[in-house]
């Protein structure tokens, strides 16, 4: 439509009129503006008709039942409709402008309609920088993850041009140095290492654990700031309310197992209907035991089925030379029951559940209120923040409430485990974690220096100089990833 505007606007359809037969039929119908509100180009026919049928139907029809021609009648103006617009592609010259504006209707625009500043959007038509800069907040409506990850790329940009500052401090070191020699290969080697510096001291060790420590703690940082910027972006959705937008995280109760039910809801329920409330307790052990015995439960119906498709296909059970290193399970038994270790494993742990469950564990001092309304819980966190003394099962207890994160997001065994406890966990991973970014380092000069050495050295063989560059190069990369893949067995274990 915006390269026809004659087939909605009266006054362009006076200056640029369509054929006289066609105008006549539009004008008799009284359809001369609504012609041009159909998108479809290409209508079903009802019959085969000639092109000559369409004004026949739409001015010889009157004496048929309306119902009979209804589909004639439409077929016969799209028909018109068509044969205009071809008409007037014919006649009307090539606009570069209109053209323009109308494949920048399909590109990204910011609030005020200009394109974004990018230059494969904007160049080489127009100027890149009189478009509209681009910030992660615009990739928001494209949704939470990639809006996330378009966050995470911004953020590294920063880190990784603060690292390279850091290395610059080495790199002008070593080229201070005077060994480089006229030796194709020696002079590459040396050139791109701390093989040309004159003394190999402290300033390289202290570079690399400068650029270890920026991003460990750009790490974390970015952690924290995508999780509230996940936060944010899920809560401006209301599609996807959950339950966690209804329940508020209680902390501060008595750590006491008589710790009654209906008291607590008895006291959340002054600010409005209560559906439930969960309370935490120590049961740390149970819960690692269940997830055991419903891992070996998994295991047992794997078992049945591949037993019962062996039994459908007549075929032996599948086997693999890769079950003798762990590459892959082994073979299932006829029967697809479990073997004897797993047996009385999967009895064992029946036992010590049911023995659990009969004792009554203490609260770890949290709870979960899940309110009816959004509203009420609002009102119990704003009172609670105002007045959080309380008493219940005879003890005075301060609450600390808060929205509650999604069940997912909670590690339900930690929760008995206390803020001191919790410090020092983290603080004993951190430091962990520091000393192993200082052997990593000490790692890493020491063999490059190794490495370098060997290349220097004019006796050695080649063979030597590229065994020497494949090992040291292995123990740099894994000095590297180490910190990234034992950080969260760390967390886990400690």
């Amino acid at each position: 439509r915006d390269l026809h505007p004659w087939l909605n606007k009266k006054t362009e359809w006076q200056a640029n009129p369509p054929p006289p037969p066609v105008q006549r039929c539009c004008e008799r119908l009284g359809l001369a503006v609504a012609i041009g509100m159909s998108d479809d180009p290409n209508p079903p026919r009802p019959a085969a008709r000639k092109r000559s049928d369409a004004l026949a139907l739409l001015l010889g029809g009157a004496a048929r039942e309306e119902d009979e021609l209804e589909a004639e009648r439409t077929w016969a103006l799209r028909t018109l409709q068509r044969h205009a617009q071809e008409w007037h592609l014919r006649r009307a010259e090539p606009s570069i402008q209109a053209a323009r504006a109308y494949a920048d209707a399909f590109l990204p625009h910011a609030s005020d309609g200009r394109l974004y500043r990018t230059v494969g959007l904007t160049e080489p038509c127009r100027n890149w920088r009189d478009g509209a800069p681009i910030t992660p907040a615009v990739f928001d409506a494209m949704g939470a993850n990639i809006s996330l990850y378009m966050r995470f790329v911004s953020g590294c940009i920063p880190i990784f041009a603060a690292a390279s500052l850091v290395a610059l401090v080495p790199i002008a070191y070593n080229l201070t140095g005077k060994f480089l020699n006229e030796n194709l290969m020696q002079s590459v080697l040396v050139g791109n290492s701390l093989g040309n510096a004159p003394t190999l001291n402290a300033l390289h060790g202290a570079a690399d654990l400068v650029i270890v420590l920026l991003l460990a703690v750009a790490l974390v940082l970015g952690t924290r700031r995508l999780r509230a910027e996940s936060e944010r972006l899920d809560s401006r959705r209301p599609s996807q309310l959950s339950a966690a937008n209804y329940t508020l995280l209680v902390k501060g109760l008595p750590s006491c197992a008589h710790l009654q039910v209906k008291e607590l809801r008895e006291y959340f329920e002054s600010w409005g209907e209560v559906i439930t409330v969960a309370v935490s307790r120590a049961n740390a052990k149970l819960i690692g035991l269940v997830r055991k015995r419903e891992k070996l439960r998994i295991r047992q119906q794997e078992l049945k089925v591949e037993a019962a498709r062996v039994r459908a296909k007549g075929a032996p059970p599948r086997s693999c030379l890769g079950t003798l290193c762990g590459l892959c399970r082994p073979a299932a038994r006829p029967d697809g029951q479990l073997s004897a270790k797993q047996q009385r494993q999967l009895v064992s742990l029946d036992h010590a559940i049911h023995e659990l469950r009969k004792q009554v564990a203490p609260c770890t001092g949290i709870c979960f209120v899940t309110f009816n309304e959004q509203r009420a819980a609002h009102t119990c966190l704003h009172a609670l923040r105002e007045a959080p003394s309380a008493a219940f099962a005879g003890e005075a207890c301060t609450l600390l409430a808060s929205f509650a994160p999604p069940p997912g997001n909670v590690v339900w065994e930690n929760l008995e485990v206390g803020i001191g406890s919790r410090r020092a966990r983290r603080a004993l991973v951190n430091l962990i974690l520091l000393a192993q970014c200082c052997i990593s380092t000490y790692a890493i000069t020491v063999v490059t220096n190794l490495n370098v050495n060997t290349g220097l050295d004019e006796e050695a063989s080649t063979l030597a100089k590229i065994l020497t560059m494949a090992w040291t190069t292995a123990v740099i990369i894994a000095s590297n990833i180490s910190i990234f893949i034992l950080a969260p067995i760390y967390m886990a274990l400690i």
